[in-house]
């Protein structure tokens, strides 16, 4: 999971039509995506989602690492 900004499009035919979402942050939520099936997990969150939680939240979560995503 990652928090930004995204925009919103749609793409497809008159028969189906798809939503798209454009940004970098979009390509941050994917590769962190990818990276549960590296570290066996369900739920990866980023750093800047993890600072937005309240202080109960922060200590529901465990860091299992830090990561740098170009």
């Amino acid at each position: 999971m990652h928090v930004g900004w995204s925009v919103e499009g749609s793409i497809g035919t008159d028969m189906k039509i798809d939503a798209l979402y454009i940004s970098a942050d979009t390509q941050i939520t994917n590769r962190v995506e990818d990276l549960n099936d590296k570290y066996e997990t369900s739920v990866l969150m980023t750093g800047e989602l993890y600072d937005l939680l309240s202080e109960k939240g922060q200590a529901a979560v465990k860091c299992i690492d830090h990561v740098i995503i170009n």
